[in-house]
């Protein structure tokens, strides 16, 4: 790790950096770089979209580097580069025995007692974790701009394999810049898609809109007046976008499912406890 005495930030930077640690932490989901400078913009700390190409990339970039405060290299979100691990493990049966115990997961279908299938689809893959904190169990499908031809194949299998199972109703839920490139998105996909899916399925394109940004407030993109990138959005005004989505799901059944699951998961940790790690004393849990 870096020396910290080594590089310190004074003044205006140390002040930019330490505000912006502030909104790391106001979230429990990691942030882009893009959705912090939305924030110090509006805290006005940075003027205009000069200051995010010349200003703000290279500071934080180097107060990552350094570990300055509570900065590090992975204190930001970035999903398109993460390595694939292969070839760890438990050291012997024991080992994964008790990994097995302590970490059991037992997932049930939800969706079998839901009356449609749902899925989020959004374009800013970087606020996966966003997604995933105000859409949780949904299916997300993060775009990350345009959907190439293996994507949009699997998402068509996905969506007949999901309505031919559970005979119920396919809604997908669309979130993306209000630009002309985030409402072609869309468009582009949905033309391959429903042509190779076997069964018909609803989109609504929940956000952002012209009429959400300007309610809201929201930045316009500092690269193009008049458009606006969901990454503009505060962490509350994304949920109030989010949360309705997650409101059509029927809560009591899936409740009812995720009870069944924790009572399945005692059985078999019981088991393993008395059967396979020495008797009831054996640590679990």
């Amino acid at each position: 790790m870096a020396d910290e005495r080594l590089w310190s930030p004074q003044g205006k930077s140390r002040l930019i950096l330490d505000r912006a640690w502030e909104h790391v932490r106001s979230v429990s989901y990691p942030v882009s770089l893009r959705w912090l400078f939305y924030r110090l913009l509006q805290d006005g700390l940075y003027h205009t979209k000069d200051d995010y190409m010349s200003k703000m990339k290279s500071l934080f970039s180097a107060a990552r580097k350094n570990f300055y405060g509570g900065w590090s290299p992975s204190a930001l979100a970035d999903e398109t580069r993460s390595p694939i691990l292969q070839g760890g493990g438990y050291a012997d049966e024991q080992s994964w025995l008790e990994a097995l115990a302590n970490r059991l997961a037992v997932d049930f279908d939800k969706w079998a007692t839901q009356p449609a299938y749902m899925e989020v689809w959004f374009e800013a893959r970087a606020m996966a974790g966003q997604f995933r904190q105000y859409a949780p169990g949904i299916t997300l499908v993060p775009f990350g701009g345009d959907f190439t031809i293996n994507p949009k194949w699997e998402t068509a299998e996905r969506l007949a394999t999901m309505a031919e199972k559970y005979g119920v109703p396919v809604r997908v839920f669309y979130f993306g810049d209000y630009d002309p490139k985030g409402l072609q998105i869309l468009d582009s996909a949905l033309k391959d898609i429903r042509a190779w899916c076997e069964v018909d399925f609803e989109v609504q394109r929940v956000g952002l809109t012209l009429g959400q940004a300007v309610g809201m407030g929201v930045p316009e993109n500092f690269e193009h007046p008049g458009q606006y990138q969901w990454e503009a959005l505060t962490d509350g005004q994304a949920a109030s976008l989010i949360r309705p989505v997650t409101d059509l799901v029927d809560m009591g059944a899936w409740h009812a499912v995720e009870l069944e699951e924790e009572v399945a998961a005692d059985r078999v940790k019981e088991l393993i406890r008395r059967e396979l790690l020495g008797g009831a004393n054996a640590p679990v849990g």
